[in-house]
């Protein structure tokens, strides 16, 4: 009898320790479970961080981009720009020989500038601003002929030169990149350009077929040598060659117009993003 009663407690007792075993082990599995619930939360949190930290690092470089739209929308020719607007280095960039195209091939063709922030404002960030410029491939429009009749143009008086000087050039793409480094983040915003000029009149050449040189009078409506004579063609009919030597000095106007805007994403790892 007494026996049995052991064997009966024996079973209780081993339900018990199985009991608590189990316990035991669901307790971890619950800590565990929590564990990884924090470390979950907290890795959305960090998330969360380094998403809003991005989104200023983008909104920062698109603003700037904003910026520097405005300065170029804000004029039209030289006359009236402030000598130390945006506008007026970006006419003499796209002017000027010393600049030269954008070859990937030679990173020295792509100019680099470090924009300093205001005093005070070190939530700006580093912000760099590139430019460069591709010559249009379909000709830069500097050259022509005119077809002069003698008789013709004397009757109507035709101003040649208005129409040589009137006509749109767009020699170039124009691109500006702007990069703002933030947080350990970095995006780039970059937007590309077609700017169209005119030119004045003595930025323009002509010569007649046998290569002289040549000049409208506005005056007497003919054409004129060098030597201040008229210019009259064998048979009545020439065909006038004509050249624009471009030149800052020579601008007469010069508008921009948005062509591709391109926006980089956010890169944490210190490479630029998006861009050419």
């Amino acid at each position: 009898m007494f026996g049995w009663k052991r064997k009966r407690i024996g079973k209780i007792e081993a339900k018990e320790g199985a009991s608590l075993i189990m316990v035991i082990c669901v307790s971890a599995f619950l800590a565990a479970f929590a564990l990884a619930m924090v470390y979950t939360a907290g890795l959305l949190l960090s998330n969360a961080s380094r998403r809003l930290e991005r989104e200023r690092c983008y909104q920062l470089a698109k603003s700037f981009s904003q910026t520097l739209d405005g300065e170029l929308f804000r004029y039209t020719s030289l006359d009236g720009a402030d000598p130390d607007s945006f506008y007026r280095f970006a006419c003499r960039f796209l002017e000027y020989d010393g600049y030269m195209d954008y070859n990937p091939s030679y990173p020295e063709t792509a100019y680099h500038y470090k924009a300093e922030s205001p005093a005070g404002a070190q939530d700006y960030g580093e912000i760099e601003i590139i430019l460069y410029k591709e010559s249009d491939l379909g000709g830069d429009g500097l050259t022509g002929i005119i077809e002069y009749n003698w008789d013709q143009d004397q009757t109507l008086a035709k101003d040649p030169m208005e129409e040589i000087t009137g006509q749109l050039i767009s020699r170039y793409t124009f691109t500006v990149e702007v990069i703002v480094e933030r947080d350990g983040m970095r995006y780039s915003y970059s937007t590309v350009y077609d700017p169209s000029v005119t030119y004045r009149e003595d930025a323009v050449v002509c010569r007649n077929p046998d290569g002289a040189r040549i000049s409208w009078d506005k005056t007497t409506q003919k054409w004129m040598t060098d030597s201040a004579t008229e210019y009259r063609p064998a048979g009545g009919t020439a065909l006038i060659t004509y050249e624009i030597q471009p030149g800052l000095e020579k601008l007469d106007t010069c508008t921009f117009k948005k062509s591709i805007r391109e926006i980089g994403d956010p890169d944490e790892s210190g490479a630029e993003g998006g861009g050419p």
